[in-house]
């Protein structure tokens, strides 16, 4: 039966104590050590708890999977930012805010050099069109 998400630890171990929440089906982390077939994480994404020990896999069974279409804004560090806009077009309205270096994004349309995002953290846009 679904537990609603990924059952997290304090520890490396098996044996160790039992986070009291699990970590969100959707979320997204960063991986800090690998210990065997376990990771502990940093939340970056999601809910549940900001760092524990999380199994990669449960009978075959993959818990954690590496995303596809993620991006994270490098440029625009002297400006603020990189500029987005509101449409695919080089020459529409520019969102009011930057998106900021370190923010992560997900791709929802790649057109040429163009990037349709969401974003996922950071400040800026909820959403819009960036330049690659």
């Amino acid at each position: 039966a679904d537990k609603g998400g990924i059952l997290v630890r304090e520890g490396a171990e098996v044996s160790s104590g039992q986070c009291r929440d699990r970590l969100s089906t959707g979320a997204l982390v960063e991986e800090l050590e690998r210990v065997a077939d376990r990771i502990r994480y940093k939340r970056i994404y999601g809910s549940g708890p900001d760092e524990g020990w999380v199994a990669l896999r449960i009978m075959a069974k993959d818990l954690l999977a590496r995303p596809e279409g993620l991006w994270e804004v490098v440029g625009g560090g002297d400006k603020g930012g990189i500029l987005a806009r509101e449409g695919i077009e080089t020459a529409s309205p520019a969102c009011p805010e930057r998106l900021p270096k370190g923010a992560l994004v997900q791709q929802l349309q790649l057109s040429d050099l163009r990037l349709h995002f969401s974003r996922l953290t950071g400040s800026g846009p909820s959403s819009g069109w960036v330049s690659i």
